[in-house]
């Protein structure tokens, strides 16, 4: 079993194999100590297949996470010390 995990840990990683053409997938298959009706499912791309022989099952879970909301008061309008300060300068530049 360490086979297969270790050749789908490869397709998953190397783009060359994942995106490779069925003959070519063949042969990189043909290297492998991976049993043939491991091998067969892999080509097919039968999870089903795959999960049967490998006495397991697939679980899948996603997630989205939504960001902070933004306190609209508190980010647009500037605090009371930075409009002084805003008016203090404006005075000093009109002077």
């Amino acid at each position: 079993m360490l086979n297969v995990i270790s050749f789908l840990e490869q397709l998953g990683a190397n783009a060359r194999i994942r995106y490779a053409g069925k003959a070519e997938l063949e042969l990189v298959l043909d290297d492998t100590m991976i049993e043939p009706v491991l091998r067969a499912a892999i080509l097919s791309e039968d999870l089903n297949q795959i999960e049967t022989s490998l006495q397991c099952k697939s679980i899948i879970c996603c997630g989205v996470f939504p960001g902070k909301e933004k306190d609209d008061e508190s980010e647009e309008e500037p605090a009371k010390d930075d409009e002084e300060v805003q008016a203090r300068d404006a005075g000093r530049r009109a002077a």
